[in-house]
């Protein structure tokens, strides 16, 4: 995100130098060498998966090639290929290639014989930017701290979610599989969890997935997804929702149609051999980037598949048939800051305009709750709508369909605004809580107070981690989810429990989604 640039470059410059292992690991694939720094022993730009290239763009990921020589594992592997944003400066300076399909590891059980509980990082960027390999999420900190950490890339935008016709069959591994590829490195990354991280000490039956933004929204999806299942133990979304209008396959594929034939490709149904002869380079005109509305880009992404995904993710959740795993979701104070800073309506008179064409007989509510009485005060109610319509009042929806179905499920809101926060004027916005979850906070952020929180916070998440509640020694108690009470844990200065928050908000936004036919 824009608001991490900075931080990122400083979080970059101050990363601890690492020495390097002589003495190899073995995987399913090969053995290889990485490096310690602080007893943190660190592998990078682990192979996964093939190369998604040649004949298999837009494939299901296969095993790698294996090797015999020691691999030397201590750079990160290349990003998926990806545009620029006015919300991601940090794309332009990813080392990116379609050879993107490779992971990172962090652990510090290989010098103790531990069996430490796994927690697996899914990075954000609307599916169609991102990487696993930011700063923010070096895992030293929390590898330190008792947990196997780690960060994967997976195929994003065009390359991981373009569906044609004669995708499928033989070449997808399946008779059933359409798309959604990058999902399906998702769970190919999980699946090389479960067959290698004991090398690095790490407990294949204690596997915690997390993300944010779009990760969270993948963690929903692997939570709904039927051959995910059994993968993971554990799981984690930081502002982001179950989707509920995923594209049919025949919807998928008429629109990758129509973007392909701005490529010059105009005959469709013989289309795909020129496609993947098509660069890098032409594939990322066509994944756009992230926007200025909050899931745009990844509702463009999904299709129901048939495999990864046989139903809209919200309807699996809706009627409790999603993964029975002990589950945190939450979100921001204010996230729609990030996305109304590059567009928002300036005057009273749009605002009031925007709300009525978007939201008909409910308009005069949602100004009521977010009132603007001058043009100066619009920028701000946007932005707090943007964000509880897209957000806040998607953590409840989640909370509330996993506790209905007798899942253990603790929500939380954050709400902190450390010194950065302050200056920029976004306050507590979309993914400002990131670093303090991975102690990575920069020099930007960084006080007593805020380095207090960020322990705390760390805490919370590696004790669910570890054993499926987050229960911290010395920490306020973070209750259950509980439906009536509509209960969360609020990160702030102060850590504490609040009931009802922005209830009357959410009800608003659970109502405007029941007129558009949402679950």
């Amino acid at each position: 995100m824009r608001w991490l640039t900075l931080a990122t470059l400083l979080a970059t410059l101050s990363a601890a130098s690492c020495a390097p292992l002589q003495d190899p690991i073995r995987l399913t694939s090969g053995p290889i060498t990485g490096s310690v720094a602080e007893g943190v022993h660190v592998y990078k730009g682990i192979p996964y998966a093939k190369p998604p290239v040649g004949n298999l763009r837009w494939c299901a990921p296969q095993p790698p090639e294996p090797w015999t020589e020691a691999r030397r594992c201590l750079t990160y592997g290349p990003s998926c290929p990806q545009g620029d944003s006015p919300l991601d400066r940090d794309a332009a300076t990813l080392n990116q290639s379609e050879d993107c399909l490779y992971l990172n590891v962090w652990s510090s059980a290989q010098d103790t014989g531990e069996k430490l509980p796994v927690m697996v990082w899914i990075h954000g960027g609307g599916l169609v930017q991102g990487s696993g390999s930011k700063p923010f999420y070096e895992g030293a900190s929390l590898a330190r701290r008792g947990v196997v950490l780690v960060t994967i890339n997976y195929r994003l935008g065009a390359f991981g979610f373009f569906t044609h016709p004669g995708l499928g069959g033989l070449e997808a591994r399946t008779t059933e599989c359409r798309g959604n590829w990058g999902i399906l490195d998702q769970i190919a990354a999980l699946q090389w969890v479960r067959d290698n991280i004991a090398q690095f000490g790490g407990d294949p039956g204690n596997v915690t997935i997390f993300g944010e933004s779009a990760g969270a929204l993948s963690v929903h999806i692997l939570m709904a997804s039927p051959p995910a299942r059994g993968l993971f133990h554990r799981a984690i979304a930081e502002s982001g929702a179950a989707p509920h209008r995923t594209l049919t396959l025949e919807r998928s594929h008429a629109l990758w149609q129509q973007k392909a034939a701005s490529l010059g490709v105009t005959d469709w149904a013989h289309g795909l051999a020129a496609l993947r002869q098509k660069s890098a380079t032409d594939l990322i005109k066509l994944s756009g980037s992230v926007g200025t509305m909050p899931g745009k880009s990844g509702a463009e992404m999904l299709c129901l598949d048939g495999q990864v995904l046989t139903e809209n993710p919200a309807d699996t959740f809706a009627a409790g048939h999603e993964a029975p795993v002990p589950f945190i979701v939450g979100s921001n104070a204010d996230e729609g800051t990030l996305f109304t800073r590059q567009g928002a309506p300036k005057t009273v008179w749009g605002y009031e305009f925007v709300v009525r064409r978007m939201f008909g007989d409910l308009a005069g509510e949602v100004l009521r709750l977010y009132p603007a009485p001058t043009d100066a005060e619009v920028k701000d109610a946007f932005a707090a709508a943007l964000g509880d319509a897209s957000f806040t009042v998607n953590a409840r929806r989640s909370a509330r369909w996993h506790a209905a179905a007798g899942h253990p499920t603790w929500r939380y809101f954050f709400a902190y605004l450390p010194r950065s926060a302050q200056i920029s004027g976004l306050g507590a916005t979309h993914g400002i809580e990131i670093p303090f979850v991975f102690g990575t906070l920069p020099a930007t952020m960084a006080s007593p107070e805020a380095q207090t929180l960020s322990d705390r916070m760390g805490a919370y998440w590696l004790a669910f981690a570890r054993a499926g509640k987050p229960e911290a020694a010395g920490l306020p108690a973070w209750d259950a989810y509980d439906v009536t009470r509509d209960n969360v844990l609020v990160f702030d200065k102060q850590i504490g429990p609040q009931d009802h928050l922005r209830a009357e908000k959410c009800d608003l936004w659970d109502k405007a989604k029941e007129q558009r036919g949402e679950q």
